[in-house]
């Protein structure tokens, strides 16, 4: 299930923040682990559905920070729609099925030398929607993975479990330590 990942995703960015707070970093800094805090360069708020299926999440005031050539993105609501959009696409379900985005799941990125375009996103499904598609939202079935070139369309494919294996065979590992995604397999997980 995903809740496993995000778990561990929550105990490196507390261990990072820890880290941080206790190294005495200025609020200036300007390095990656400063500006992502182990979250994602947005801090998304549960966003609800528009008619269109669209999220209507506020946009986020965090600071984009670069790891390795890769620049880490503020999430617009733009950017949010265009996932959500891409989801609903790829899982061929109605947009009302999606009600937003799980809350710090949402993470864009930037890679310069290959013009391209990184996300991934969790999406949450309507509190009304029935059993079936609620059971269709699990396992990985809640999130996509994005690629885009240049201004070319999103490529998605939806997660899996277990997680930290679907994401290193999709995403570079720079990406993922861009996002400060822990890219080190727990003991015992072979992928």
């Amino acid at each position: 299930m995903r809740a496993f990942d995000a778990s561990w995703r929550v105990l490196a960015g507390a261990g990072l923040l820890a880290t941080v707070a206790v190294t005495g970093c200025s609020a200036g800094s300007t390095s990656a682990a400063g500006a992502g805090g182990g979250q994602p360069a947005s801090q998304p708020a549960t966003a609800t559905a528009t008619s269109a299926g669209q999220s209507a999440a506020a946009t986020p005031s965090a600071s984009p920070s670069a790891s390795a050539g890769i620049e880490n993105l503020v999430v617009t609501s733009a950017v949010r729609s265009e996932l959500a959009a891409a989801y609903v696409a790829m899982r061929q379900i109605p947009a009302a099925d999606v009600s937003g985005t799980q809350p710090n799941s949402v993470y864009y990125a930037y890679d310069q030398a290959t013009s391209t375009y990184w996300a991934m996103a969790d999406f949450v499904a309507t509190q009304t929607d029935p059993q079936n598609v609620l059971v269709n939202f699990q396992d990985g079935g809640s999130e996509g993975l994005y690629k885009k070139v240049g201004a070319g369309p999103w490529q998605v494919q939806q997660g899996g479990d277990p997680g930290i294996c679907v994401d290193l065979r999709f995403f570079p590992r720079a990406v993922l330590k861009a996002w400060a995604i822990n890219t080190t397999l727990p003991a015992g997980l072979n992928c």
